[in-house]
């Protein structure tokens, strides 16, 4: 009898445990969209990638203009062959450092990206644990990425956390 009884507890306990277990779900994508301090963001790495572009243009400009030189010289006999390959080289050269500025470039954008939006992720993550946490939830979804299924009786914290950044 003990034993059936302790057996049954153990079965239960569990389920006791997970039916005091709130699940909610927040559109982190959207909330995040909505921070006026990722519009700011994105305005700084656009004016970067602005200034980006008009240097690769530059370098576009260039190579075009020594590639159209080339071109010129290239099937006049009367040119020497060292100014044709010193040409050559020149092209080559323009390329290499159009590809390697759209590395460093791309690189560049990238790390400021990550340095201006790190934090504004972090400050939303900490509004979605103090609102998870205020409302007595101990898991959030994120709902931008798709979640199997949300029934009637689950909690969306959105626009709590939306209120809680100050962003209606």
């Amino acid at each position: 009898m003990l034993k059936n009884w302790i057996l049954s507890l153990l079965i239960l306990l569990p389920l006791a445990v997970m039916a005091q277990t709130r699940v909610a779900t927040v559109d982190m994508k959207a909330v995040f969209d909505a921070m006026p301090e990722k519009v700011e963001a994105e305005s700084q790495l656009k004016l970067l990638s602005d200034r980006y572009e008009e240097e690769f243009n530059s370098l576009r400009q260039d190579f075009k203009r020594k590639y159209s030189d080339y071109q010129s010289v290239a099937n006049d006999p009367t040119v020497p062959q060292t100014i044709k390959e010193r040409r050559i080289q020149e092209i080559q050269e323009n390329d290499r450092k159009i590809s390697e500025f759209e590395r460093e470039a791309r690189k560049d954008i990238d790390a400021q990206q990550e340095s201006l939006l790190a934090p504004i992720k972090a400050k939303l993550n900490e509004a979605v644990k103090a609102v998870a946490d205020a409302e007595g939830v101990a898991y959030v979804l994120d709902s931008s990425v798709g979640v199997v299924y949300q029934g009637a009786g689950a909690i969306n914290l959105t626009d709590k956390v939306r209120r809680f950044l100050g962003i209606e």
